[in-house]
Parts: structure tokens; sequence; C-alpha cells
């Protein structure tokens, strides 16, 4: 498949839709943002609909993904042994975007965490680690973000109501 790091899925989604309501692929070329070629439109928007039916693909499969005893135990172990990762995400997080695309993103559903920061930093985050099947746990200060680490699990652990719900996307190549 093609990419165009350069056109937004909103633009494409966008283009697709100015299809349907019958503008001319030179008006829709205009509005995505590129030199009017049929071809390339016709390619990024196939390449859109393959990308999307194979994250529908991937997504399901991972619903259904039953973790065995064990992989449930080295999760267990990784929290307990104070390097702040979540293992065994059913895909790796890909790599081959660049270094100014995002990898990965999460939002909280709940956040209630009394635990200790290291010096100037006073929240966490989901870093997702481009190449790894694992998502670290990150002090940060909210001020400045230069300040950001990993969160050991002795702080992680070091108060009684560490609750946190989230929801993340990633983005692969399986």
């Amino acid at each position: 498949m093609a990419k165009s790091p350069t056109i937004p899925e909103a633009k494409i989604r966008q283009a697709i839709w100015m299809l349907k309501k019958g503008k001319t692929k030179k008006a829709v070329c205009d509005h995505v943002g590129m030199a009017y070629s049929p071809k390339r439109l016709d390619t990024l928007i196939e390449d859109f609909h393959k990308r999307i039916e194979r994250e529908k693909q991937l997504k399901a499969k991972a619903r259904f993904k039953k973790f065995s005893e064990s992989e449930k135990k080295s999760m267990a172990d990784d929290y307990l042994s104070g390097d702040g990762l979540i293992r065994g995400l059913p895909f790796a997080i890909d790599s081959s975007p660049g270094s100014s695309d995002s990898h990965g993103s999460a939002v909280d559903n709940i956040k209630s965490i009394p635990n200790t920061f290291s010096s100037q930093r006073n929240n966490a985050r989901l870093f997702f680690a481009v190449g790894e099947d694992i998502i670290r746990l990150h002090q940060y200060s909210s001020i400045n973000p230069i300040y950001q680490t990993g969160w050991g699990s002795s702080q992680i652990a070091n108060g009684d109501r560490f609750k946190w719900g989230w929801v993340a996307t990633y983005e692969t190549h399986q």
C-alpha cells in the first residue's frame, strides 16, 4: 500500500464524501491539496479503504485474544518487579511512522493516582515504545514537559488507591 503522510485521514474522508456528492476529481484533488491526478486519488482512497478494513480485522482478532495463565503471571510480575511496563499487547507498535507522527494514544476514563512522583514530576502518562509490544508507565511534569521519565512500581504502589482506567490505540503493520 502506498502511504501519503502529508494527507490526513480527515481529508481523505472528506474526499470520499465529495466524490459521493458528485464533485469532480479535479475539485477533490484541489481540496485535498494534491496535484490533479485521478489515478493517485483513486489509489489514495483505495489504500485508505484497505487500511480501514485491515484495522477492523486486527481489532476483531485482538478483541478475542485469550491470555494464558503464564502471560497473566508475567504481566503481574512485571508490574511488581518495578519496571512500570504493561506487556502482552497483541501486536508490536509500528516503527515506520516518522518521528513527528504519533505511534499511539490513550484517553483516561478514570485516574486516581495518590502516589509519589520523582522531583519536578506531578502526573502519569502512557508511553508507546516503538517496535515493542509494551506500553510504558511514565511520570512527567504538566508544567515543563522536558521532565518525563519511567515511573517505577515502588512509586506506583506507594498509594493505596491506585486506579487508572484507560483506552488506547496504536499503529501496527500486522
